[in-house]
């Protein structure tokens, strides 16, 4: 059992199913790597967090699925990279974040296979940090999809300058 593997400073390219159900712990992948090959981690489920240098062009089919306990994913690049089908586990796409630069974030919310995440620079309530430097929008609460909450709104808020939440019902 591989529980841990550290990557070439140089590698340019992994091969398809070079880790595949190699029951690996942590992904940390070369600044170099330029091609994740199709199923290439596919089956290694305890891995939580993946973060894919901005030198990636190019993710195989299957690369990252199977992984059913990713909770992060980062992406350096700002073009996003090819990513072939079931790149990641469905479970991935509906629960994980999706860290990508924020110039970035339109081109991965409509690139193919990467618009699949739910979560694309946001966590899972959605609440992106709104603003409240000034009277007025210190006084907003939000609902847990970063919505503002009115006279009508029913569920959990929150009051992001007090980082307080309450039930409205």
């Amino acid at each position: 059992m591989l529980q841990e593997f550290h990557f070439p400073a140089h590698l340019k390219n992994i091969g398809n199913y070079a880790f595949e159900d190699a029951n690996l712990d942590n992904l940390i992948l070369p600044q170099e790597l330029v091609t994740i090959g199709v199923n290439a981690f596919n089956l290694n489920s305890r891995v939580e967090v993946v973060a894919i240098p901005a030198s990636v062009t190019t993710i195989g089919s299957g690369a990252f699925n199977n992984m059913p306990h990713i909770k992060t994913v980062t992406v350096e690049r700002v073009v996003p990279p090819s990513l072939g089908t079931n790149g990641f586990n469905s479970f991935t796409y509906a629960a994980a974040s999706l860290q990508v630069p924020l110039e970035a974030t339109h081109s991965y919310k409509t690139a193919p296979e990467w618009s699949n995440f739910q979560y694309i620079n946001d966590g899972p309530t959605g609440i992106v940090s709104p603003d409240c430097t000034d009277e007025k929008s210190a006084d907003v609460e939000y609902d847990l999809q970063g919505r503002p909450v009115n006279r009508h709104t029913t569920g959990i808020v929150v009051n992001p300058a007090t980082r307080t939440k309450r039930i409205i019902r």
